[in-house]
């Protein structure tokens, strides 16, 4: 068994976690572990993960990667399939698992990036394809270290809201010759922190035709925070009244704007120039 801390939980594995920072844990908040995991994945999850929750107990299954179920926000059984590739299972779990078993320990969990300015933390929400990661690997690229990547929990703090950082992967997005896109890969971020951080802004991505940035109304806020929290449909039934109090509450303490960008790479670091002026100014 191995001790990792992530998102302000101890954790214990028997599945070695190398994207986890190490840690000392004799009476951990998480134990996860290697086993059969019964059910099957359905064939409508169309290559995406399947998740079916009930009280107490979350299943979710990945084609060609395994199954696993998380009990209670305190234990996870993963159960890979036979040949699966190593780093997608352990994916699975440091990933969609986490966040699962975060959101049955009542936390808001968004599905965001998260950046430090200043010892303050930022948040870019969007989705799949809106460019979260591309945001927060640029914002890393000009100094400012990864606090989270795809999993943010937001905890309310008296009058202010705070953000555990998850763990120091980022993925990052190298341009294509000859106009051929983007590809991603992954990397170890530096600078990475493990103290909770002030939520100071977040910032909801869009398309625009110039970079900009504009506050948005505290009913238009609730909405993208609830749009963009981890499992608001799957686990409709179960989370829906939490999900609404707690987007409500921090709808109200953190300042929320929509982030307009061009589709091109290069109007990146106007985008990181009207951000640091936000978060400073």
């Amino acid at each position: 068994m191995s001790s990792y801390v992530a998102f302000g939980l101890g954790i214990r594995s028997n599945l070695d976690l190398p994207e986890l920072m190490a840690g000392e844990s004799t009476d951990p908040d998480v134990e996860i572990e290697l086993g059969a995991v019964e059910g099957s994945t359905s064939p409508k999850s169309n290559g995406g993960i399947d998740l079916r929750a009930r009280p107490g107990e979350v299943f979710l299954g990945w084609p060609g990667v395994g199954k696993l179920t998380i009990h209670d926000g305190k234990r996870i059984v993963v159960d890979p399939e036979t040949g699966a590739d190593e780093a997608m299972v352990r994916r699975f779990v440091v990933g969609p698992a986490l966040a699962v078993l975060l959101v049955q320990r009542g936390v808001l969990v968004l599905h965001a990036s998260a950046v430090s300015i200043a010892g303050r933390a930022v948040a870019f929400l969007g989705g799949a394809g809106h460019g979260k990661s591309t945001m927060a690997a640029a914002m890393y690229e000009h100094g400012h270290p990864i606090v989270s990547d795809d999993v943010v929990p937001v905890l309310r703090d008296g009058d202010s809201c705070v953000t555990v950082p998850g763990f120091p992967q980022l993925k990052l997005w190298q341009e294509e010759p000859r106009g051929g896109g983007d590809k991603r890969y992954e990397e170890r971020a530096r600078g990475f922190g493990e103290r909770p951080l002030e939520l100071q802004r977040i910032f909801v991505l869009g398309y625009g035709d110039e970079p900009a940035s504009e506050l948005l109304h505290p009913r238009d806020a609730i909405v993208e925070l609830l749009r963009h929290t981890w499992c608001a449909r799957s686990m409709h039934d179960l989370t829906a009244r939490s999900n609404l109090a707690q987007s409500t509450s921090v709808a109200a303490a953190v300042p929320i704007h929509r982030l307009l960008r061009p589709r091109a790479l290069e109007h990146l670091p106007a985008l990181v120039r009207i951000v640091e002026e936000e978060v400073r100014g």
